[in-house]
């Protein structure tokens, strides 16, 4: 006969059991979430890099004041020395000691706007409307036009509207780099390492220096490319004075051979010839400072090298070259 002890242990045998299906439901469905939460997240931070890389090719004149300046705004010069707020861009406004020791920057004599057309002329912007760059610079506004200063004196760069798009363009991009590199996203990093906006670039060496060996084949392949020669320096600059990790040594060889390969089929006079010099003096002086006892094979070509050039830069490469050995002669 059935007994009725049973079914009542079977009862709550399948209580436990449906219990502790919905804590394995509900943990399946959290964990999901999470995950789809950080994908999002990843994508969406991925996205908008991209567009906003794309957005700030090339760079322009404003690009590092926005990228670096605290703040920025445009304010209306009054009396002698005073500075009345006029329209905030970003960020806190700068106080009262801040906005005179900008405007020490403007006397009369400093505000010339080089004409650069066919009248060739020259004559002083008056000091009315003045964009200020927190800690970063200046620029005047006269006529809804902007000049800002440059060899010379101060030249046109543009209308105050594309002026102020392309500020907070750049500070956009600004905050995605942030974004991108407090979270250690080498493949963004790398992204912007390669862009155009070279504030952007300059900023992303460091980000990628930072993370050691894990931005090693990133250098590579920027250092490979040579559609990027010009902007070389950015990565070797980083490699020659604050990188350590393993491998280093290897890619330092690496990047001073094929600078020499590419130097060797160049004529020593061209501009190209003379920016792959100052690439292989930096790769040179990383060497001697990691101390990298595996780079002995290249320096003949160098020294070869020096035999063919005769202007100002070859002497970074000679103290490059002197430091290697002496490095090498040493225990």
């Amino acid at each position: 006969m059935y007994d009725l002890r049973d079914s009542m242990d079977e009862k709550r045998q399948l209580g436990r059991l449906a219990k502790s299906l919905l804590v394995l439901g509900a943990s399946v469905v959290i964990v999901l979430a999470v995950a789809l939460a950080t994908a999002g997240r990843r994508l969406a931070l991925d996205h908008r890099v991209r567009a906003l890389l794309a957005e700030t090719a090339p760079s322009t004149t404003f690009d590092g004041m926005a990228w670096n300046g605290d703040s920025a705004g445009l304010f209306r010069h009054v009396g002698k020395t005073e500075m009345l707020p006029g329209e905030r861009w970003y960020g806190a406004p700068p106080g009262k000691q801040d906005l005179e020791a900008h405007l020490a920057f403007l006397p009369e004599s400093k505000r010339t706007l080089v004409d650069r057309g066919a009248s060739a002329g020259s004559r002083v912007l008056p000091l009315e409307n003045v964009i200020v760059f927190s800690h970063c610079g200046i620029a005047l506004v006269e006529s809804d036009r902007v000049f800002t200063d440059g060899p010379g004196g101060f030249f046109d760069a543009g209308t105050l509207a594309e002026v102020k798009a392309r500020v907070l363009l750049v500070r956009e991009l600004r905050r995605a780099f942030d974004a991108a590199a407090a979270s250690g996203r080498v493949d963004l990093l790398e992204l912007c390492v390669r862009s155009p906006c070279s504030v952007a670039a300059w900023d992303a060496g460091v980000a990628l220096s930072e993370q050691g060996e894990r931005a090693l084949p990133v250098f590579r392949r920027f250092l490979d490319d040579e559609k990027l020669r010009e902007s070389h320096y950015i990565v070797l600059e980083r490699m020659r004075w604050n990188m350590e990790c393993p491998g280093l040594g290897a890619e330092l060889v690496h990047a001073l051979e094929h600078e020499l390969a590419v130097v060797e089929a160049l004529d020593p006079g061209r501009r190209a010839s003379r920016i792959h010099n100052g690439n292989t003096a930096l790769a040179l002086f990383g060497l001697a400072r990691i101390r990298y006892k595996g780079c002995r094979d290249p320096l003949p070509r160098v020294r070869a090298l020096l035999a063919t050039i005769d202007y100002d830069r070859d002497t970074y490469v000679k103290q490059g070259l002197a430091e290697v050995e002496r490095m090498l002669e040493s225990p």
